[in-house]
C-alpha cells in the first residue's frame, strides 16, 4: 500500500506566533524571487517535510502557491531546496527588521497621493489659464472697468490667480512648459496694465498715458501665448501614450 503522510499537527502556539511575527506574514520565496513584501495568505511550511519537527529553524511562512510548489514532488523541474528557502527566510527577516515591509506597503499609496496632487495642480492651472484668458479678453474688448475696485476684482484678480496656480504646479512642469506659462504671465500683466491705464480716474489724474507703448494690448502675443500654454497642459493631462496603456 502507498505510504501516506501522517495528519498535520498544529504548530505549538508560541512557535507559530514567533514565525508569524518574524515574517509579518510575508512569503520568504515571494521576497527571494521577486522582492515582494506584500502580506500574503499562506501557511507555515515544515521545510524537512517532518510534520513533527517544530524547530523554528525548520519552519518558514510561505504563500499558498509557494507552499504547494515546495511540497510537490516532480521530476519536471528543479524544485526549491531547503537551503534556498532558509536563505530566503533569513533575507526576509533582515528586511522586516529594517522596516522595509512598511515602506513597501506605503509606496503605492504615497505614489497615488503624489499623482493626485500633480493632476489637481495641473487642472487648477488650466482652469486659471482659461478663466484669465476669457475674462481679460472680455474686459479689454468690451466691458471695461470704471473704478479701481472694479479693476482689482474683475481684472487684476485673474493675473494673481494664474500666478498662484502656476507657482503650485511649477514642480510638475518641464522647462519648456514652464517657459510657456511665464510667457502667459507676462502677457497677462501687459494686458492688465493696458486696462489699468484706461481707467477714468487714472487717465484723468495723469492727463495722458504714462507710457504710450502700454496703451494698446498685444492681442497677437496674448492669443499665441494662451494657445501654446493650453496645448502644453493638455499634453501633460492627456499624454499621447495614455490611451494605448
Amino acid at each position: 500500500m502507498p505510504q501516506t503522510k501522517e495528519p498535520r499537527k498544529r504548530t505549538p502556539p508560541e512557535v507559530e506566533l514567533s514565525v508569524l511575527e518574524q515574517s509579518r506574514r510575508r512569503c520568504a520565496l515571494c521576497f527571494h524571487l521577486n522582492g515582494d513584501l506584500k502580506e500574503k495568505h499562506g501557511q507555515i511550511a515544515h521545510l524537512d517535510d517532518d510534520r513533527a519537527n517544530y524547530s523554528e529553524d525548520n519552519l518558514a511562512f510561505l504563500c499558498m502557491e509557494h507552499h504547494s510548489l515546495y511540497d510537490s514532488k516532480t521530476s519536471q523541474h528543479k524544485n526549491y531546496t531547503i537551503q534556498e528557502v532558509k536563505r530566503a527566510r533569513a533575507a526576509l527577516h533582515e528586511a522586516i527588521s529594517l522596516g522595509q515591509h512598511v515602506v513597501s506597503a506605503a509606496l503605492p499609496a504615497a505614489a497615488e497621493k503624489l499623482y493626485d496632487l500633480q493632476i489637481s495642480a495641473l487642472h487648477e492651472l488650466r482652469r486659471a489659464l482659461t478663466k484669465g484668458h476669457y475674462e481679460i479678453n472680455r474686459r479689454a474688448r468690451a466691458i471695461m472697468p470704471l473704478t479701481e475696485e472694479e479693476y482689482r476684482t474683475q481684472v487684476e484678480v485673474h493675473e494673481f490667480n494664474f500666478l498662484d496656480a502656476m507657482t503650485m504646479a511649477e514642480i510638475y512642469l518641464d522647462k519648456d512648459t514652464l517657459d510657456l506659462m511665464r510667457a502667459v504671465l507676462g502677457s497677462l500683466r501687459q494686458m492688465c496694465t493696458s486696462i489699468w491705464l484706461r481707467l477714468p480716474p487714472v487717465f484723468e489724474a495723469k492727463g495722458k498715458y504714462a507710457d504710450p507703448q502700454l496703451t494698446e494690448p498685444d492681442w497677437k502675443l496674448f492669443t499665441q501665448s494662451f494657445e501654446a500654454a493650453k496645448a502644453a497642459l493638455a499634453s501633460l493631462l492627456n499624454p499621447p501614450n495614455a490611451s494605448g496603456a
